[in-house]
């Protein structure tokens, strides 16, 4: 079970680094590109660029 609150909690944070990246204006491309695994999540594989991207791109395209 604490594998599972540990990954919504990953996610919620995730999202909210999206959304704030969307209100400062910055693009799918920008995101992904800075986007950095938090340090507490450093036993985790970071998702592959294309999978980032995507991931992201859901984000934005929800929050319109």
């Amino acid at each position: 079970m604490a594998d599972l609150r540990e990954y919504a909690e990953f996610n919620k944070e995730f999202l909210a680094v999206v959304r704030e990246a969307k209100k400062a204006g910055k693009s799918v491309d920008d995101v992904a590109k800075t986007w950095k695994m938090p340090a507490k999540y450093t036993g985790y594989g970071a998702p592959q660029e294309a999978r980032l991207k995507a991931n992201i791109q859901v984000i934005y395209d929800e929050l319109k």
